[in-house]
């Protein structure tokens, strides 16, 4: 069945802040992931539905990462580069653990909630690893 895929996701960005977008777009990567192949019809779809959502890149491949690897690349999830400064890896951080808090999605029930406990602690995880790799408090 074709479905408009621009008009579902100008409804969505209408209706849902960008936190709950954010949180759409991992749901999204979840359900690709959860037979265990993620075919490039599907990233492809999921990029493009992400775009219409109002999703920077930068956001797309930091939420995308986890789901490529099994191990996310720290300094992807924070999207960043391995070259940057600590007070760059620090701002990062802050950015993104604000944008990603739990409590900026509100009371959308468990599963929700849950998804976005996740996502910031796959975050701090990045920040974690990377503070431990430089040697950086």
């Amino acid at each position: 069945q074709n479905v408009d895929v621009r008009g579902v996701a100008s409804q969505i960005r209408t209706n849902m802040d960008h936190p709950k977008r954010l949180l759409l777009l991992q749901y999204l990567y979840g359900i690709a992931k959860s037979d265990g192949n993620v075919d490039k019809s599907e990233i492809d779809l999921i990029r493009t539905i992400a775009r219409h959502l109002g999703i920077s890149a930068k956001d797309i491949t930091s939420i995308e990462e986890p789901f490529n690897t099994g191990s996310a690349n720290p300094y992807k999830v924070l999207e960043i580069s391995k070259d940057c400064s600590n007070s760059e890896v620090k701002k990062a951080y802050r950015k993104l653990a604000i944008k990603f808090h739990p409590d900026k999605i509100g009371d959308l029930g468990e599963g929700p909630n849950k998804q976005a406990k996740e996502r910031f602690l796959q975050v701090q995880s990045a920040y974690e690893e990377i503070k431990k790799t430089r040697g950086f408090k």
